[in-house]
């Protein structure tokens, strides 16, 4: 098994894992308000608060009295009794006098008759709804004491409608392993096929876990999600040329990818606050980010610079600024994604893509479609270039056959020459002879 092959099939596994987890969590999954609560002196009192949970955010302290529980009464607290009928108007301004309370019913808080085996069902159970005062207001009975409550209502709704971004998140998946697969965004990315669409679509088939409120949702999203991301982070590392760089990303990649799953685990004991959220969009970002970076070239000048593909000096240039644009996009998109999702802004990916899209269409492509024809007019056409080789090869045959031909003609000239002289002197030779 290749290098490829184990990353797709790692991609693949968590693919399944992340996508069953993104359809289960909004049917079966529960609201888990944060709070802990315990029987004592036949009180229900509040044993522990998890510092990122709903309740927290609510008010709720250790310590407190509860006073009604899943919907139910467990103790009745003093209220202000007023007269009935209310205070008449006034009859000259019309004004309502405000009207001042004529008892407190009852004097101290009264328990409800609900059976001891009742209560301790409903504080063994999954709790639904809460109220609770503090210790001193509950010990002092005050009729006016401030009552803390949180319930599930609103969060069990928002998990249902996270189907919806399950939805989202299965598109980007299924679509992005079909665009990229195909070869219809490049070839230069159809080996990227199946880690960059779980890179993609894992933010929003991960984001139920974190409306839950459970400390083990929220830690399963936080390690799933730079794990998810991490195929795609590998496979941009193999495409890097063995050396400085390569092993540069690879450190880049792993403690990336550990520091975010170190904020997951610390997460299960709710001792990190949402200052967390920020450090983990940056390091799980980090993971397919940097080795994108690195492979599309902008750390390495002499990677842009055109290298001749040939004898004739044709250049490549074009086609490798169009394959580092592409893999640099596909490695910074998931940190856009995860911004999105986390964020849940509903518009950076969408703004994202289609940026990417125009900028194709109307830059990137078509600076290489005018770089292929200027080089194509540049180069001399293969039957021109097959004409003049024929004719230097003629001009080259016929060569030997002019020097023979020359030097021919220059011999007979010579002997010609070399007798007419001859005779010339011998005329001469006789004319001075006497007679």
């Amino acid at each position: 098994m290749t290098g490829r092959q184990g990353i797709d099939r790692a991609a693949a596994a968590l693919a399944v894992l992340v996508l069953g987890l993104g359809i289960l969590t909004p049917i079966t999954g529960r609201i888990d308000l944060g709070v802990r609560l315990v029987m004592t002196n036949g009180r229900v009192v509040v044993a522990d608060v998890n510092p990122n949970s709903v309740a927290a955010f609510s008010g709720m302290e250790t310590g407190m009295v509860v006073v009604s529980l899943d919907g139910r009464q467990l103790v009745q607290l003093p209220a202000y009794v007023y007269p009935s009928p209310g205070a008449t108007p006034d009859p000259d301004t019309g004004a309502v006098p405000q009207a001042s309370p004529i008892g407190i019913v009852p004097p101290a808080p009264v328990d409800a008759a609900i059976d001891p085996s009742v209560v301790a069902a409903l504080v063994a159970g999954p709790i639904t709804s809460v109220g609770a005062v503090t210790a001193e207001d509950f010990a002092a009975g005050r009729p006016d004491a401030t009552s803390w409550g949180v319930d599930d209502g609103y969060l069990a709704s928002e998990l249902r409608s996270s189907l919806g971004t399950v939805m989202l998140g299965m598109l980007l998946l299924f679509g992005t392993a079909w665009l990229l697969g195909s070869g219809r965004a490049g070839p230069a990315l159809r080996e990227l096929a199946q880690p960059a669409a779980l890179a993609f679509g894992a933010v929003y088939l991960l984001k139920p876990l974190t409306i839950t409120g459970s400390p083990i949702g929220t830690a399963l999203f936080s390690v799933l999600l730079p794990v998810s991301l991490l195929p795609l982070g590998l496979a941009l590392v193999a495409r890097i040329e063995p050396g400085d760089e390569r092993r540069l990303a690879i450190l880049a990649v792993g403690a990336c990818t550990a520091g975010a799953i170190a904020i997951g685990v610390s997460r299960l004991g709710g001792s990190v606050g949402r200052e967390s959220v920020v450090a983990l969009v940056g390091l799980a970002g980090g993971v397919t980010a940097f080795p994108g970076f690195v492979v599309a070239g902008p750390f390495r000048p002499r990677a842009w610079a055109p290298k001749p593909a040939g004898p004739s000096g044709e250049t490549v240039a074009s086609g490798r600024v169009v394959r580092s644009t592409e893999l640099a996009v596909v490695g910074l998109t998931p940190c856009l994604a995860i911004a999105d999702g986390i964020g849940a802004y509903g518009f950076v990916l969408p703004l994202w893509i289609a940026a990417v899209v125009i900028a194709a269409r109307l830059t990137v492509r078509p600076l290489a479609r005018l770089a292929s024809r200027a080089k194509a007019f540049l180069s001399p056409p293969a039957s021109a270039a097959s004409s003049r080789s024929e004719s230097t090869s003629s001009a080259e045959s016929f060569l030997p056959c002019r020097r023979s031909v020359a030097s021919r003609t220059t011999r007979r000239f010579v002997e010609k020459s070399a007798t007419v002289a001859t005779s010339a002197t011998a005329s001469e030779t006789a004319s001075r002879v006497p007679s």
